[in-house]
């Protein structure tokens, strides 16, 4: 079931699909004494959670640049 999941998630690009399945997968994979296994898909999890962070960090700093381009540019016509 969580194999579906993974595919589903990577097939329609939800990195946060994936990142949720990869966290479950390593919890199962944990719980069954897998731990290599377990680890591999914890290591996936952190990637793509890491990857959300920087994809909205970049977004937040594209408005703060627009909004101090605005500021300078409305200070620069007085």
């Amino acid at each position: 079931m969580l194999a579906e999941a993974l595919e589903l998630a990577e097939k329609i690009e939800s990195m946060e699909g994936c990142a949720e399945v990869h966290e479950a997968l390593s919890a199962s994979y944990g719980k069954t004494g897998e731990f290599e296994t377990a680890l591999g898909h914890h290591v996936q999890f952190h990637s793509f959670r890491e990857s959300m962070f920087n994809r909205e960090t970049e977004g937040k700093l594209r408005v703060l640049r627009v909004l101090h381009d605005a500021d300078t540019s409305q200070r620069e016509a007085q």
